[in-house]
């Protein structure tokens, strides 16, 4: 049948001396036709517009007006028919989209409210971005200063420790130094004070011995003076000499004891000064 038609369409071209024209030439003429040609009703045919009367085109057009109109009351009544059956199908759907309006206005608004915070964030990662850099370097540096005060404050802290070490050394040093000192001078003052306890001893023995022999010359005195009285004769004078003479021996041998005594007590008062 395509053959048939294309045959066809090739003997009418050939036969119009069309042959050599192109198909939007053929496209634009059928356009032309179509346009020109109408249905007129008085005639109960199709006619071009371009050789009809005013009457017969009114009539044509009222004509087309009318089956226009008529198609779309039915068109209407289609519609009409098609819409109770969607409100049917989709009530429910309305129902619920009418109460989720609300939900989904609200979402959308959390979704604008979101996407402007987004572009902010956007925005503040950009900067942030471009100063990481130099906050980086910035910690690097605060990191370096850190670790030379670290190591400085370490080596102090040593310096410190060894410090202490040799000020403990020292302190103990001095504190054995003291107490061999102060061992010494225990051992020198025992040293001493039998020393001095010996010489106290052995001047109370010679003051004892000094003591006796006092006594034992007043002894003898007493002897002398009692031999003299009763040898020598009773005269005044020759008594009185010899008395006088007694006397002065008694002095002496007196003094020499209370000398003894005194020097006695000097002794024993200086050695307690010396103590």
């Amino acid at each position: 049948a395509d053959s048939l038609i294309n045959e066809e369409i090739e003997y009418l071209r050939v036969a119009m001396g069309h042959e050599n024209e192109s198909l939007d030439e053929f496209v634009k003429a059928h356009d032309a036709c179509q346009e020109d040609l109408m249905y007129f009703p008085t005639r109960y045919a199709y006619g071009l517009s371009s050789v009809a009367g005013n009457m017969e085109k009114l009539t044509a057009l009222q004509n087309e007006f009318e089956n226009v109109k008529n198609r779309m009351d039915d068109e209407t009544k289609k519609v009409q028919r098609l819409e109770q059956k969607i409100k049917l199908l989709t009530h429910g759907y309305q129902t619920r989209a009418g109460k989720l309006w609300s939900q989904i206005e609200a979402t959308f608004k959390q979704m604008d409210t979101a996407a402007t915070e987004l572009e902010c964030f956007q925005a503040l990662q950009k900067q942030e971005h471009y100063a990481a850099s130099h906050r980086i370097n910035g910690l690097f540096e605060e990191i370096k200063r850190q670790k030379e005060l670290e190591e400085y404050l370490q080596k102090r802290y040593g310096d410190l420790v060894a410090e202490k070490e040799r000020i403990q050394r020292l302190l103990e040093e001095h504190k054995r130094q003291a107490q061999i000192q102060e061992e010494i001078d225990s051992q020198n003052c025992a040293v001493e004070e039998s020393k001095l306890q010996t010489q106290i001893q052995e001047k109370i023995v010679d003051n004892n011995r000094a003591f006796e022999l006092s006594n034992s010359a007043a002894d003898h005195v007493d002897n002398v003076q009692e031999q003299i009285t009763d040898a020598i004769p009773k005269d005044p004078a020759t008594v009185m000499d010899v008395d006088s003479h007694l006397d002065s021996t008694c002095l002496e041998a007196n003094l020499t004891k209370d000398d003894i005594v005194v020097d006695k007590a000097m002794l024993v008062q200086d050695n307690y000064c010396d103590i």
